[in-house]
């Protein structure tokens, strides 16, 4: 069931009685106190690698566990990992239909949007305490969601993202990032074997070394994509893909290294 104002206030009462993270997670303070419960939990999340929280993410979307979903996002969103770098830019496309699941993943690249630009001014008035409180209103999130009758786009345009944000969101986007997007990752499998056609045809080390300088150049060409081939911006989401920090500087002697996928190249 789409949680209502009346549902929310429940599910906060009943999160507080909770005791196993494994059965209910709850990480914001929208809906859970301060007690050892929200320590635990804290704990267990910080600890999972990326790959089980991706797991863990798509578990609750699939199931539209809200508040598990939440949780979790809330632990990508302190590693500074944007929605689009948690492992669903494929699995929510089988979820858009259900307007349960477009809430779960509206909360989670509003969350994201709130934590690193908490400066933005959406361009609806009404939707400015959306950033402007310390907690996400959960009552102004699902008016925004209007039972899932608004569509994708008009959301994006009420929030006022620019085209770089809505990059960064797994749902929110206009249809033109939408269909970018959908062209990029159809590019990726073409730009990665390019990737290493050269590695393997240059490169004397073993297949192993070989194959890491591979996936990490892949990742260098998908956060090129995504920042417009701007070094600054695309050391920063590399940084938050990977883990792995490079400089501007070394970002601008690898990009011109890497493929660029042309219109001609059938995209």
């Amino acid at each position: 069931m789409m949680p209502s104002a009346n549902h929310l206030a429940d599910e906060e009462r009943r999160a507080r009685s909770f005791s196993n993270a494994e059965k209910y997670i709850v990480l914001d303070s929208t809906f859970i106190d301060e007690s050892s419960y929200k320590r635990r939990l804290l704990a267990c999340l910080n600890k999972s690698t990326k790959g089980k929280l991706e797991r863990s993410l798509e578990k609750t979307i699939c199931e539209l566990n809200y508040y598990g979903a939440a949780a979790i996002a809330g632990e990508f969103t302190r590693r500074k990992i944007p929605p689009c770098f948690r492992g669903i830019q494929n699995i929510h496309q089988r979820y858009l239909d259900n307007p349960e699941a477009r809430l779960i993943l509206l909360r989670a690249d509003i969350q994201w949007i709130r934590a690193m630009y908490p400066n933005h001014v959406p361009e609806w008035d009404r939707l400015t305490p959306l950033f402007a409180r310390p907690e996400l209103p959960e009552k102004l999130l699902l008016y925004l969601h209007h039972d899932g009758r608004r569509v994708a786009g008009q959301i994006a345009k009420a929030l006022g993202l620019d085209a770089g944000q809505q990059r960064e969101c797994a749902y929110v986007q206009t249809l033109d990032v939408q269909r970018w997007r959908h062209r990029l990752y159809r590019r990726l499998p073409l730009a990665k074997g390019k990737i290493e056609e050269g590695i393997r045809a240059a490169d004397k080390r073993p297949p192993t070394a070989q194959d890491a300088t591979i996936a990490r150049r892949t990742d260098l060409w998908l956060c090129a994509e995504l920042a417009g081939w701007k070094p600054q911006r695309t050391s920063e989401l590399y940084a938050r893909l990977t883990a792995e920090q490079l400089t501007r500087q070394a970002v601008a002697k690898q990009l011109p290294k890497l493929p660029r996928i042309r219109r001609s190249d059938g995209f």
